[in-house]
């Protein structure tokens, strides 16, 4: 073939073919690159960003830290194997982000250090495994070396020192012996008198924009509103739809197959022995177990069947909610119209079962813990759980999300997620899912003041009330004490014949059938103090939970004998708290030795060996490491994504 011949013949074809090709090549080109750029982008997938370290986590950086894993876990480090590789990321980045780094000369006296002749062999057989340099496996090292390092500059906290560890010993072990008088504020209270309106008006404007807190030392009234919400919901109890419940033999005969073990009867053998056998327990056959077996398969049924239904109403409510968007804290925006409201849906799904429909009136978080059932229904996910006075608590206008919030919150009038009672039935391995709730909070009240006096002004006038009752407690406790400080406690208890009668008088008083009766006199005592009464914050007979009792005490049984101290170390002390007054009169102190604190030293330093690992379980938490370093996951990272990084 003359190809000379054949180009002249073709050239103008072959130049218009040259030509497509190049125009091809130029438009196809941006195509061509962008479908390897959108090919690197899924290979390297963002997965997160850690505010704190303003670091961006990506699928090729955990590809390495799986690697430092393995070669990690290979040395001996086996912390590293509770953590995934993002978590393990992070915590590298933290330490060295706090500047603790571990240089190429440490990682190499370690490894030589920790396995002395092995050392050579173990670096060779990770380094074939990994296909990593020495350089880079030392680095591997070295960055988890940095973690342990800042983890050890953490556990100086926990550290104790000779003196701190005798403190701790003394406020443990030594006691002290006292006897004790109390004289209770409620006591006074008939005698407080009549509360102007004046006195109304200041308590109001002092406490209004403040919650109650007592201390011992003294009284704080508030009056501040708690977060309430009112709430609607409907219910289905498994126990009220059993008899409705149709079963199939086959079924319920299947159930005790599965169940065997729990169908078992006891024997009495047959012997003709003199002496006495003992019964066994052996399976019983379908026909002497049917009846219990329907019985228990029917009661499992109805659970099922009545969580069945509700999750069905639940859907249904849900749907107008499930294609809105979320706002910036992940509240759901209300859908453009609104679905058929709970009540409806009751009466809706009532074809087959009763759906028991119920609204509340203003509810605290403490009022709903009790308000749907006394078993409070939760909604569990995985290893999370929130009750149901938790769950309408977190509702907006009342409740603010945290940056790395994973629980639901809701928006008003959106349908809760299912709830259920925890309880036990047969054949059950512990207690399980039972009566299911759904929920709606239909209007939110957020924390303030009154929105006026009058709604308060009950409450007000007993809390003076009470103040004044307190107080006149405390003018007696300290005239009871002086005078015991001289005559001893119970001679000067006895000789306050006013005191007694007071208290004897409010004994009597009248008051409602389902109140307990006081106990005034016999808290008067005087009263034997416990036999080991040390320093520690403590309960006291009649008095509750103290911690100005042992301090005064104590302070008494210290000072110093002095020529014009009083013959009895007897102290007045308020424990504003409980309304109460306690005269305290110290007897003896109980000495310390120190051969007690040698034989304890040890067991001592071993409870701040127990902070130390709870500490590191704390450092180590996926749910820690996140909160601390601002860790959020990116908007449709998946979990594929982090598995096949690690591979």
């Amino acid at each position: 073939m003359n190809l000379n011949r054949y180009f002249r013949e073709n050239s103008r074809t072959l130049l218009m073919v040259f030509m497509a090709l190049l125009l091809v090549v130029w438009l196809l080109g941006d195509v061509i690159s962008s479908w390897r750029d959108s090919s690197r982008q899924e290979l390297n997938q963002k997965l997160g960003h850690s505010d704190a370290l303003a670091l961006d986590v990506y699928t090729s950086d955990l590809q390495r830290v799986a690697g430092d894993q393995r070669i990690c876990q290979a040395v001996g480090f086996l912390a590293v194997q509770i953590l995934n590789p993002v978590d393990m990321l992070l915590v590298t980045a933290e330490a060295e982000r706090l500047g603790v780094r571990i240089g190429q000369s440490q990682v190499i006296d370690y490894v030589q250090n920790t396995f002395k002749e092995r050392a050579g062999e173990l670096l060779a057989s990770i380094q074939a495994r990994e296909g990593r340099s020495y350089e880079a496996i030392y680095a591997s090292i070295g960055r988890w070396l940095a973690v342990e390092q800042l983890l050890q500059m953490q556990y100086k906290a926990f550290d104790e020192s000779v003196p701190r560890l005798e403190s701790t010993f003394r406020d443990t072990q030594q006691s002290v012996s006292i006897e004790y008088c109390v004289i209770d504020g409620r006591v006074f209270e008939p005698l407080a008198g009549e509360v102007s309106l004046e006195d109304i008006q200041k308590t109001f404007e002092e406490g209004k924009a403040r919650v109650t807190a007592h201390t011992e030392d003294q009284l704080s009234f508030g009056y501040l509103q708690p977060n309430r919400v009112k709430v609607e919901y409907v219910t289905l109890d498994p126990r009220a739809i059993r008899s409705k419940v149709r079963i199939k033999e086959t079924e319920a005969k299947r159930y005790f197959e599965e169940h065997a073990a729990n169908y078992q009867k006891t024997v009495m053998p047959t012997t003709t022995s003199t002496q006495p056998a003992a019964a066994t327990r052996v399976p019983m056959t379908w026909e002497e177990a049917r009846e219990q077996a329907r019985n228990d398969f029917r009661e499992l049924k109805a659970v099922e069947e009545a969580q069945r239904v509700l999750n069905e109403l639940r859907s249904e409510a849900y749907r107008p909610w499930a294609s809105s968007g979320k706002d910036a804290d992940g509240f759901r925006q209300p859908p453009a119209a609104a679905g058929p409201s709970l009540e409806e849906l009751a009466r809706k799904y009532s074809r087959d079962y009763e759906i028991v429909y119920g609204k509340s009136d203003w509810l605290t978080e403490q009022e709903l813990r009790t308000f749907l059932n006394l078993n409070e229904p939760t909604y569990r996910e995985g290893q999370s759980r929130l009750s149901a006075s938790q769950l309408a608590m977190r509702v907006k206008g009342v409740f603010t999300p945290g940056k790395n919030e994973q629980m639901p919150v809701l928006m008003v009038n959106e349908p809760s997620p299912l709830l259920a009672t925890q309880e036990s039935i047969p054949g059950g391995r512990g207690p399980v899912a039972f009566q299911g709730y759904v929920f709606r909070v239909i209007e939110v009240a957020p924390s303030g003041p009154p929105a006026s006096i009058d709604v308060v002004r009950d409450e007000i006038i007993r809390d003076i009330k009470r103040q004044r009752g307190f107080e006149m407690a405390r003018t007696h406790a300290e005239q009871l004490a002086e005078k015991a400080a001289a005559d001893g406690l119970l001679a000067a208890s006895l000789a306050d014949t006013a005191l007694k009668e007071a208290i004897t008088a409010a004994q009597a008083a009248p008051r409602p059938a389902d109140e307990q009766a006081p106990r005034f006199l016999e808290a008067l005592g005087p009263n034997t103090g416990p036999s080991r009464f040390t320093r520690r914050a403590s309960p006291l007979l009649h008095v509750g939970m103290t911690a100005n009792v042992p301090k005064k005490a104590f302070e008494l049984a210290a000072a110093p004998p002095s020529a014009t101290a009083p013959a009895h170390k007897v102290a007045a002390v308020p424990v504003a708290s409980e309304f109460k007054c306690v005269v305290v009169a110290v007897n003896e102190l109980k000495p310390l030795y120190q051969g007690d604190f040698s034989k304890q030293k040890d067991m001592l330093k071993m409870q701040s060996m127990s902070q130390r690992n709870m500490a590191t379980m704390l450092w180590f938490d996926p749910t820690s490491i996140h909160e601390r370093l601002g860790y959020k996951p990116a908007a449709g990272a998946s979990a594929d994504a982090t598995q096949d990084a690690q591979q």
